[in-house]
């Protein structure tokens, strides 16, 4: 019978195929070792290291997870559009509104100047008719 470890934790040894194979939910789950030749007694140390691509898996896992990076990015565009929304919303009626002024005060001045029109006329042919007295009474 042979026993095993990975550093310091007990793994499984297959002796038909002589592999080592680090024990579930440890550090060494997922390694598997091959001893060639003859097993009678290993003592052997083997440094590994987490490689590039799961650090990169780990990154994009954190930038994809529900409250990641592009998550939360997410939620800020959206609440910029929603603000962005409102605010447009709200320049709109001001605009309506300020078009709706100027329309009355625009509407109030040309029934002013049809009364200031009207008023001329008036005055022109009053004091045409005065003038034309006049005239009559100094020959």
């Amino acid at each position: 019978t042979y026993t095993a470890t990975i550093d310091g934790v007990a793994a499984s040894f297959d002796s038909a195929t002589n592999k080592i194979t680090g024990a579930s939910g440890t550090p060494a789950e997922g390694l598997v070792f091959e001893v060639l030749g003859g097993v009678n007694s290993i003592n052997a140390t083997v440094n590994y290291g987490i490689g590039i691509a799961s650090a990169l898996g780990d990154l994009v896992s954190g930038y994809l997870a529900t409250d990641g990076l592009l998550d939360a990015r997410t939620s800020g565009i959206n609440s910029s559009i929603e603000d962005l929304t409102e605010q447009r919303n709200a320049l709109e009626l001001r605009a309506s509104s300020l078009e709706r002024r100027y329309r009355d005060q625009f509407n109030g001045l040309e029934q002013l100047i049809a009364q200031f029109t009207a008023t001329q006329s008036f005055l022109t042919q009053a004091l045409g008719n005065f003038v034309e007295a006049n005239t009559i009474l100094k020959r």
